[in-house]
């Protein structure tokens, strides 16, 4: 575990970044619509920036995702997904959530039902 630690907090390092944030010239806060959150709907929005190479501004930022997330409390809902033969983490965000995407859970249950009405053993 050392180890891999090391190498997330290497990554981290490797490519520092900032927040920039990005205001429209003609943005009017008090005429704006909550429910338009899309990107296009010419809101501030906020960009990372980084002086290095981009492949290690986009390494950097995830290994900054994951060092928040195993010191975080959302590292109590990190769950191995339990379709077969998935090898995938998520963050268990329901209490009936048992995999990791939808795919997942829809090939368990084939496989259930398979072995329901094929007697595997």
């Amino acid at each position: 575990m050392e180890a891999a630690v090391g190498v997330l907090n290497r990554a981290c390092a490797r490519a520092p970044s900032w927040s920039e944030l990005r205001w429209p010239p003609a943005y009017d806060p008090a005429a704006d619509d909550p429910a338009g959150d899309e990107p296009t709907s010419g809101r501030p929005v906020r960009v990372t920036r980084s002086a290095h190479d981009p492949a290690l501004a986009a390494v950097a930022a995830i290994a900054e995702e994951a060092v928040a997330l195993f010191a975080g409390p959302d590292r109590r809902l990190l769950r191995a997904c339990r379709a077969p033969g998935c090898v995938l983490y998520f963050v268990r965000n329901h209490p009936r959530r048992e995999w990791c995407s939808d795919g997942c859970g829809n090939r368990a249950r084939v496989a259930r039902h398979y072995q329901r009405h094929h007697g595997g053993g």
